[in-house]
């Protein structure tokens, strides 16, 4: 299992598997691990789904779908399965771990345009996107909510990966990190705690 990320109650955790597929090839479904009761539940059937993140709510997932090379941003629906695209991908746009805000009215995501990472905000509801960038030429990618609302995400800014705080609304940044090495993989904790790879 992979790609683990926690439902709001703290009790169950949403995972991709690679599963056969009957003629020799495999491909990533989700399932449903419940930490309390035992036993994995799975939701989705040679869907192609993988990174998904569940809704505050716990009724949906926003993921990746990626079948014959193209990555689309899609919304899964975790009791009965059924996915649908939110954002098309094309061998010219990729779409990369999707993120639910706090309040459920938005998915940040990263996605590769013409030629770099953007950070993207995603309504659930319209399939409407924005990017979220203050227009540098930077590469920005993994974004991860806060519990303000903010992102943080992995900037590359100056030369090295490192970890900006960036407001939705005003696309502003502020480096949080001065590595030398680089930063990947942010996440935010319910106490606000950042967490990264170095």
């Amino acid at each position: 299992h992979e790609n683990p990320r926690w439902f709001a109650d703290n009790e169950r955790v949403l995972v991709s598997r690679d599963e056969p597929l009957g003629d020799g090839a495999f491909r990533p479904d989700l399932f449903i691990w419940n930490t309390r009761r035992g036993g994995v539940r799975r939701v989705t059937h040679g869907a192609g789904i993988r990174g998904a993140d569940p809704s505050p709510d716990g009724n949906r997932a926003a993921a990746v779908r990626c079948n014959a090379g193209i990555c689309d941003l899609v919304l899964v629906d975790l009791r009965t399965g059924l996915w649908t695209t939110l954002a098309a991908g094309s061998p010219f746009v990729v779409w990369h771990r999707p993120r639910w805000s706090p309040d459920g009215r938005s998915i940040a995501a990263s996605m590769q345009r013409d030629g770099r990472w953007w950070v993207v905000a995603v309504n659930p509801a319209t399939g409407a996107t924005r990017p979220v960038d203050p227009g540098d030429g930077a590469n920005r990618f993994a974004p991860a909510w806060t519990n303000e609302g903010k992102l943080v995400v992995v900037s590359e800014r100056g030369g090295v990966a490192n970890l900006e705080l960036v407001d939705p609304e005003t696309t502003a940044p502020r480096t949080l990190t001065r590595v030398t090495g680089s930063v990947a993989s942010p996440d935010v904790s319910p106490t606000g705690d950042i967490w990264y790879l170095a």
